[in-house]
């Protein structure tokens, strides 16, 4: 499969991948940051997610909530699906082991298209179209709310 791994994704995970035969994009590879016209280092994760969409990526982050939002709200609905990791609480090894096992162990259609979280003990799977509603609803309600806030202020 085809990953984009972007730059809060731990190297030995990225290590990991790789050495199983995996196609990983790694946005901290240092050619990947030659120049400032070029360097993808720091660069908006909507601007990550369209390159990763562009080459048909599966997205591996950290940051799932903020990389979501920041596609979401362009209109990026990532079809080729994204891997959240909530795995900080245990050591790098450990990391990159629970991410590689899962890969090997998941028909690849049940990673491409799906918002996957991968946790130390459980992994919760939705398809991008669930995904996208479920960020549709929150932005709803947190419309709502503001709405509801401003009339108390007023």
């Amino acid at each position: 499969m085809r990953f984009f791994a972007d730059e809060n994704v731990k190297a030995p995970i990225v290590q990991r991948l790789r050495s199983d035969g995996q196609d990983v994009f790694y946005v901290n590879d240092k050619e990947n940051n030659l120049d400032e016209a070029t360097k993808l280092k720091g660069r908006e994760d909507s601007y990550q997610g369209k390159l990763a969409t562009e080459q048909g990526r599966v997205v591996l982050t950290n940051d799932i909530h903020t990389f979501r939002h920041e596609n979401f709200e362009k209109g990026q609905f990532l079809p080729n699906g994204i891997i959240g990791l909530r795995l900080n609480q245990v050591n790098p090894e450990t990391q990159a082991n629970r991410v590689s096992d899962y890969i090997k162990n998941t028909p690849p259609e049940k990673i491409q298209g799906h918002q996957t979280m991968i946790e130390p003990a459980t992994e919760r799977v939705k398809t991008m179209e669930q995904a996208q509603q479920n960020w549709e609803q929150t932005q709803t309600s947190n419309t709502q709310q503001t709405n509801i806030d401003i009339e108390i202020d007023r």
